[in-house]
């Protein structure tokens, strides 16, 4: 692994290969790493505010959970996601310099879209350049009440798109992954016979959405894809003969950062990592973050060199112009425009 751009040969960044590939082997850190200026939104189970890669980009912390105060993140899923875009410490993110803000709607597991949208609402009213929504949920386009609540997401989401803000969603993560942008389809995978499905947000328009790539650039397994994805990006696997023999490969797995009053896992613990990080499958979760980050940078790099922010349109452009082919090709149904690589974008601005 190439690191010349910076020091960063450790028992933890030897790992984070799916970090190497959107930065280019962090080549992209020699353009642009962020900084406060510009902020990114994370609307997920919370984060752990003292994890030491994380506490030095927080700037806030909200809960959305109605009758709960506790910004803890006993998920430990947005402390993950908090990691891909700006950790900064033991594991690096993709701006690990940028500004992150934890927006909590996860009760437990449970999660109410009525608390994502005011989420939503609350971060553009606060904002924020980016959002991040690493979540999703499956509606039916045929029940009344789901298009009550589609129509309350495009608001929100429109609303945030007025306020100048990028969104970004995960294209959503099954055991299988399914096409989400044919509704009958959909319905059909879901079992659900004579419907017409809808993945929230991930199908909306406004919305940049990202689907997950492994090690060999192909689309994950798990990863949902469709028309509705703009952009792919690495998230990791369990390595090309989990399938067939069920052997799984760790280099092929992502490094996330985990809060670290939650208990480690033993492959963690018997590699010689401190509490605070853990080996996962992936998943387009931990692929959207990226996406996040590179349009964060992008922000503030156009912003610094023209003494302006760029409009949301603008910097979908610079992320899709930047995107580099999978390894199926120029598939969009599985990769939208290609895979994310913020140094070519980086590049692309000035130009």
């Amino acid at each position: 692994m190439n690191n010349k751009a910076i020091e960063l040969n450790n028992q933890y960044e030897v790992w984070r290969w799916d970090i190497d590939k959107v930065t280019n082997n962090r080549e992209s850190y020699k353009i642009q790493q962020g900084n406060h200026k510009v902020k990114v939104a994370i609307i997920d189970s919370g984060i752990d505010q003292n994890h030491p890669d994380l506490k030095d980009n927080l700037i806030s912390s909200k809960s959305f959970v109605p009758g709960s105060k506790s910004l803890e993140d006993s998920l430990g899923h947005g402390t993950m996601v908090a990691g891909e875009i700006s950790a900064n410490g033991n594991v690096k993110g993709v701006a690990p310099k940028i500004a992150i803000a934890s927006y909590k709607v996860f009760d437990g597991n449970d999660c109410n879209s009525i608390w994502v949208i005011n989420a939503i609402i609350q971060a553009a009213n606060d904002n924020m350049d980016v959002i991040n929504l690493s979540l999703g949920t499956y509606k039916s386009l045929l029940n009344k009440n789901d298009l009550a609540m589609l129509l309350a997401y495009k608001r929100a989401i429109a609303y945030a798109q007025s306020k100048n803000c990028v969104v970004v969603s995960a294209s959503g993560t099954e055991s299988k992954g399914m096409d989400i942008s044919n509704p009958f389809n959909l319905a059909q995978e879901l079992g659900h016979e004579k419907d017409l499905g809808i993945y929230l947000p991930g199908c909306l328009p406004n919305v940049i959405t990202v689907s997950a790539t492994n090690k060999d650039d192909k689309l994950a397994s798990y990863s949902n894809y469709g028309y509705n994805v703009g952009i792919a990006s690495p998230a990791g696997d369990y390595g090309p003969n989990w399938t067939t023999q069920k052997i799984a490969n760790l280099k092929y797995m992502a490094l996330v950062t985990y809060p670290t009053n939650l208990p480690q896992s033993q492959l963690s613990s018997s590699i010689g990592l401190k509490q605070g990080y853990e080996f996962i499958e992936g998943g387009t979760s931990i692929a959207a973050p990226k996406v996040s980050a590179a349009a964060a940078l992008l922000i503030l790099e156009y912003n610094e060199k023209y003494g302006f922010k760029p409009s949301v349109l603008e910097v979908e452009k610079l992320l899709y112009d930047g995107a580099t082919p999978g390894a199926e090709g120029s598939n969009p149904l599985y990769y939208g425009k290609g895979i994310l690589n913020v140094e070519n974008s980086l590049k692309l601005i000035g130009k």
